[in-house]
């Protein structure tokens, strides 16, 4: 993404030059906006060259949900004009939703995430709220408290959906298209990033022409719908979600990437509240220092050169379609040494639609509004299912030597 600083517009290579106003120039100049530069969406391993031009920014990124957004508003306007007004402080408020709602990520993606550190969604809204007079002062009004609400309802989209009751409510009625299943989140890196893998270019914004304001459910409250002319776009959409999960982001050297990574950083003690803190060229600038200062033959040193070099000779790993096949592989690992620490077992399931999670409501030709489900969408049996078990017998420096050669017998089964 190029920056130019006389005109203070971006370069999407999807969406050409996006010009942002005064307001929005002086957000990106707050260190949590302008960390989003320094920090990858797609990935781990794609980041590091693997895919050598595959090179997306959360910069990159949330300025081109800003822009979808801005289009989503524009089509909803032009199309409901009669029944709803989108006020400058409603735009304004979806737009900063768009550009912030990744500012809680750590570096390399969802790549250093544990169960002890706060969820990026909760580090999003401390952000805001930590940097509300800031951001209110550039306004001129208490924008950030609108901005908490539709975090708030992103977190049920469908309830959001649902709370109109005889009025539309532009920030509720257009949340779930910034955090649901069919949102503006989804869009911008599936089109991005198959542009930048592929050279594809798929416009999954046309979906935007099919929205439709609907009375549904028993209370008969307004929600969003699509017309049923958008069904094969929408089922393109989900089902290129899951293809992409298991083709670029889950594949088994990001995974490898991801868990090395882990190990380096409990190998160098790095703690908790410095990885919130830390930026990709952080790590990066770390692990370069450890190769040119430390010991060869260092846990570190092995790792550094792991990660940095994809020197993978002494990681063993094995990919999984069937779960009990990759169950019997790592209970087996878990009779050949106790040193559980030692063995990365991660098991993937990517569905298209979840019932229990998504939520697209599709109106019909005759004007009748149903569930995705209810309409035997060819989504509902798009699901991927796979897993790896990664052992890494350098950084498992202390297992018996008799337990390192049955574990290499085993992954050469």
């Amino acid at each position: 993404m190029l920056l130019h600083e006389d005109t203070l517009a971006l370069t999407h290579p999807l969406f050409g030059t996006i010009r942002l106003n005064e307001k929005f120039q002086k957000v990106l100049k707050l260190d949590p906006f302008v960390e989003l530069g320094f920090k990858s969406q797609l990935g781990t391993f794609a980041y590091l060259g693997s895919i050598l031009n595959a090179k997306h920014t959360r910069l990159m990124h949330s300025v081109g949900v800003m822009f979808l957004v801005d289009k989503l508003l524009d089509t909803i306007q032009r199309k409901y004009s009669k029944v709803l007004t989108i006020t400058q402080e409603d735009r304004e408020t979806l737009e900063l939703v768009a550009l912030g709602h990744d500012i809680g990520h750590l570096a390399f993606s969802h790549s250093l995430e544990n169960k002890s550190l706060k969820s990026h969604e909760e580090r999003t809204v401390e952000l805001f709220e930590n940097y509300a007079n800031e951001i209110n002062s550039i306004f001129g009004y208490d924008i950030t408290s609108k901005v908490l609400k539709v975090f708030e309802f992103g977190k049920d989209s469908y309830r959001a959906s649902m709370l109109f009751g005889d009025g539309i409510d532009i920030l509720t009625i257009c949340t779930p298209l910034l955090m649901g299943t069919i949102d503006c989140d989804r869009m911008e890196y599936l089109m991005t990033d198959r542009y930048m893998l592929t050279g594809d270019h798929i416009d999954y914004t046309r979906i935007f022409e099919s929205i439709a304001i609907v009375k549904y459910g028993y209370y008969g409250s307004y929600a969003i719908a699509f017309e049923k002319s958008a069904l094969s776009l929408i089922e393109d959409m989900l089902m290129t979600r899951v293809h992409q999960y298991e083709n670029v982001y889950c594949t088994m050297e990001d995974t490898i990437t991801k868990s090395i990574l882990k190990n380096y950083v409990l190998a160098s003690g790095i703690e908790n509240s410095n990885i919130c803190t830390m930026q990709e060229y952080d790590f990066l600038s770390h692990m370069h220092n450890v190769l040119r200062k430390g010991v060869n033959g260092s846990i570190q040193s092995h790792l550094a050169k792991a990660f940095l070099y994809s020197n993978h000779e002494n990681i063993l790993c094995k990919k999984f379609t069937n779960v009990k096949a990759y169950e019997y592989f790592t209970n087996r690992l878990y009779e050949i040494t106790d040193r559980r620490d030692v063995i990365v077992a991660k098991w993937y399931e990517f569905n298209a639609y979840s019932k229990d999670k998504d939520f697209v409501l599709i109106k019909d030709n005759d004007g009748t509004t149903k569930n995705l489900e209810e309409i035997n969408s060819k989504i509902m049996n798009c699901v991927a299912e796979f897993g790896y078990v990664i052992v890494d017998v350098d950084w498992s420096y202390e297992l018996k030597k008799e337990d390192t050669r049955k574990i290499r017998q085993l992954f050469a089964m």
